[in-house]
């Protein structure tokens, strides 16, 4: 169930608040509903999910990872993900290639900092580097 700051009667009770309806009220998110790595801002979003506690998460950040090593123990990722937030329409497409996408993310001071994914050859997308200011070039990326 997500956690809301509805402060509306549980369901069941016989207090009700005018107005609402079941439009209104929160529903559990289902697996159906849950961001997966078939997609830039899927991958991005469980990266994000899974870095809030890098250290039961581990595993998931691994395979998540084009390169694990490069991440250390992902603490420093970590720190600076919390800070950003994901952009309005965050994702663009290499022109020369489909296998790569930056989501575009903003922090708190405005500045733009992007998560380069990879589309890996199961068709699943990676987290190959996240950069402040410009998003890494196609040579850079697959070279």
């Amino acid at each position: 169930m997500i956690d809301t700051d509805d402060e509306s009667p549980p369901a069941g009770s016989d207090e009700s608040r005018p107005g609402s309806g079941d439009d209104d009220q929160a529903r559990p998110v289902t697996p159906a509903d849950a961001p997966t790595a078939t997609t830039p801002l899927g991958a991005a979003s469980l990266w994000r999910d899974f870095l809030r506690d890098a250290h039961r998460h581990r595993q998931a950040l691994d395979r998540l990872a084009v390169k694990p090593e490069r991440w250390g123990d992902y603490t420093w990722v970590a720190a600076r993900m919390s800070r950003l937030s994901f952009a309005d329409m965050p994702v663009t497409y290499e022109t020369r290639s489909r296998e790569v996408a930056w989501v575009r993310c903003v922090g708190g001071d405005g500045v733009d900092w992007f998560l380069t994914t990879v589309r890996g050859g199961d068709g699943l997308w990676r987290v190959w580097d996240l950069t402040e200011r410009h998003r890494p070039s196609l040579d850079e990326v697959c070279g």
